[in-house]
């Protein structure tokens, strides 16, 4: 069966807005890697903390299931609790050649009652501005300063990051929006996008869910396919996990 993604032990590889990007399965904290054009670079859906967890190796079992990567972590000393990632290669617009990637991230344990936290983050160089789709109005796009913390009901948690002649944009549900914190060093162009996902006191046989999505676009309408691309995120189904 033919597939967009290549995987190799745990290396995975794929083709992202024209250019090749990879994962290092058993080192989430990198993300994926993805060299841009003009030497914009990004580091996408990085967990937990590459500081609380120098130089570990994770346990990771990925498969492929026709265009999309599932990987599942976790259940040992290194992730207290079950993750699996779903890796969804999108296009936005439809004539694009997969310039999106949505992520679908599920979490259960096999404890009767355990307090569970997951954080991810977005890095690159390059940033020249940031922006956010305000909560109350989703038209309305502004710019937001260095190191701004945003929760439910302050903003959408939707983010655009212009990067030279493109821009990166990274959505996430409304219904699974906790908090955001921003940081931003202007003068040497690198950006963070640091997100609280889950934190819940995590019953056994209780799965929660969260989504996400990261898209490279052009930058001459980037606000109106920030737009677009939220509009249709909100009405697409929650993807079938296992």
């Amino acid at each position: 069966m033919s597939t967009s993604w290549h995987l190799i032990e745990h290396q995975a590889k794929t083709q992202f807005a024209g250019r090749p990007g990879q994962l290092d399965l058993g080192r989430p904290e990198n993300g994926f890697s993805w060299q841009g054009p003009d030497q914009h670079s990004l580091q996408l859906l990085r967990f937990p903390d590459g500081e609380a967890c120098p130089g570990l190796n994770f346990r990771a079992s990925p498969y492929i299931r026709n265009e999309d990567l599932i990987v599942n972590y976790g259940g040992d000393e290194l992730l207290p609790f079950h993750l699996q990632v779903y890796w969804c290669r999108r296009s936005h617009p439809i004539q694009a050649d997969c310039n999106a990637m949505e992520w679908t991230l599920a979490m259960q344990t096999e404890c009767l009652d355990r307090q569970s936290q997951l954080n991810t983050s977005t890095t690159g160089i390059g940033a020249e501005e940031i922006l956010q789709l305000s909560a109350n109005d989703a038209s309305v796009i502004q710019p937001i300063a260095s190191d701004t913390k945003f929760s439910a009901g302050e903003s959408t948690g939707c983010l655009l990051v212009r990067l030279g002649k493109m821009s990166y944009i990274e959505l996430i549900h409304p219904q699974d929006f906790l908090s955001v914190e921003v940081a931003y060093l202007k003068e040497e162009s690198q950006f963070a996008i640091n997100r609280c996902l889950f934190d819940c006191n995590l019953e056994k046989g209780v799965i929660v869910r969260a989504r996400l999505q990261g898209l490279c676009v052009p930058r001459e309408n980037d606000e109106e396919l920030l737009r677009d691309a939220y509009r249709e995120f909100l009405q697409r189904d929650l993807p079938l996990t296992t």
